[in-house]
C-alpha cells in the first residue's frame, strides 16, 4: 500500500552490423575452366563478442544474371599470421579453416579467399548477338555478372559482393619463323583483342582466302627447285591462361592425272630434244672427219700410184698411210 516508485531506464541497442573492404570484384578478363582468386576483409564494426557469418554460395545460381556464364564460387578462411589458408588442428594435421560460416569477436577482422572458376562463356544477349566474332572470343568475351550474398546474424539489411568478369574462351595464333623473331606481346594487351594481331600476317593472297577466312593456316615455301629439301618454322602462341593440346596431321596432296600426263609429255619432249641434238651433233662430226680423211688420202697417193685409206701396205712398196 506504499507509494509507487519509477526508475528511469536508458540503453542503446545495438545490432550486428559487418562491413566488406569491396563491394564489388570486378575480375576482368579470366578463361575458361581456369580458377582465379581475390582477396578480401570482413570486419566486425560493433563491440558484440559473437557475431555469426555465412556466406551463401548455393544462391549464387540464383542471383546471376540470364545470360551470365555459369561458374562455381569456393570462400575460405584466411589464417591470421600464415602465408597458407590452412592451419593445425589438436592432431598436429592440417585442416582447412571454414569460410562458409564463421563468427567475428568483438572489432575483429578476418581475411577470406574467394575463388571463381567459370564453365561456359554464358549466352549471347544484345549487343553481342550482333558482333561478327563468336561468344567467348577476344572481341564478343562472355559475361560473368552474379550477386554473392553473406547473411549475418542480426543484421537487418544483408551484404554481399557483385561479381563481374569477362569471360574468354582458348585464342591461339599462328605464326610462320623462328621464337626468336616473333614479335612479343606487351604486358599491357595480354588477354585482349588486340593481342590477336600482334605479329600475324595479313597481306594474304586473295586466292587463299575463303568467305570466312582471314588468317589461312599456310606454309609458303615459294618457288623451290625441286628434290632440294626446305624448312620452315611454325609457330603456335596460346593467348589465354587455358592449357591446351594440339595435333598436327599432315596430308600428301598427290599430283593431278592431267598434270602427271602433261608432265610425263614434257618429260619426253625434253629427252627426244637431247637425243636428236646429240645425233645431228655426231652426224656433223662423222661428216668433217670424213672430209679430212679424203684430203689426207689424196695427198699422200701419188700420180702413178693407188693407195687405200685405213691400215695394210702400199703396193707401190711405201709405208702404209696413217
Amino acid at each position: 500500500s506504499g507509494e509507487t516508485q519509477y526508475v528511469s531506464m536508458r540503453a542503446e541497442v545495438v545490432y550486428a552490423h559487418v562491413c566488406l573492404s569491396e563491394s564489388t570484384i570486378d575480375l576482368g578478363t579470366i578463361f575458361l575452366a581456369v580458377p582465379v582468386t581475390r582477396r578480401i576483409k570482413l570486419r566486425n564494426l560493433t563491440l558484440l563478442p559473437s557475431t555469426k557469418y555465412r556466406w551463401d554460395c548455393a544462391a549464387v545460381t540464383e542471383l546471376k544474371k540470364p545470360n551470365s556464364a555459369h561458374f562455381t564460387v569456393e570462400v575460405e578462411r584466411v589464417s591470421r599470421g600464415s602465408q597458407d589458408d590452412t592451419r593445425f588442428d589438436a592432431s598436429g594435421t592440417h585442416a582447412p579453416l571454414s569460410g562458409f560460416e564463421g563468427a567475428l569477436g568483438p572489432d575483429e577482422e578476418v581475411t577470406v579467399r574467394i575463388k571463381i572458376e567459370a564453365h561456359d562463356v554464358g549466352v549471347a544477349e544484345g549487343i553481342q548477338t550482333r558482333r561478327p566474332e563468336q561468344l567467348g572470343s577476344a572481341a564478343n568475351p562472355g559475361i560473368l555478372a552474379a550477386l554473392l550474398p553473406l547473411d549475418v546474424d542480426g543484421m537487418p539489411v544483408p551484404g554481399g559482393l557483385e561479381l563481374r568478369a569477362k569471360v574468354m574462351g582458348l585464342a591461339v595464333t599462328y605464326h610462320v619463323g623462328s621464337l626468336a623473331r616473333l614479335e612479343p606481346v606487351p604486358d599491357e594487351i595480354k588477354g585482349t583483342p588486340a593481342a590477336l594481331t600482334v605479329g600475324v600476317r595479313t597481306d594474304w593472297p586473295p586466292h587463299l582466302l575463303g568467305p570466312d577466312v582471314d588468317a589461312p593456316i599456310v606454309l609458303d615455301f615459294g618457288h623451290r627447285k625441286a628434290l632440294e629439301k626446305q624448312s620452315m618454322t611454325f609457330v603456335i602462341r596460346n593467348h589465354t591462361g587455358i592449357p591446351s593440346s594440339y595435333t598436327l596431321n599432315f596430308e600428301e596432296f598427290g599430283v593431278p592425272a592431267h598434270e602427271m600426263i602433261v608432265g610425263e609429255i614434257q618429260a619426253l619432249q625434253a629427252q627426244l630434244s637431247a637425243t636428236n641434238g646429240a645425233e645431228r651433233h655426231g652426224t656433223a662430226n662423222s661428216s668433217r672427219g670424213r672430209s679430212r680423211g679424203n684430203t689426207a688420202a689424196r695427198e699422200r697417193t701419188g700420180t702413178g700410184g693407188h693407195t687405200s685409206v685405213g691400215g695394210g701396205a702400199s703396193k707401190t712398196g711405201a709405208p702404209p698411210a696413217s
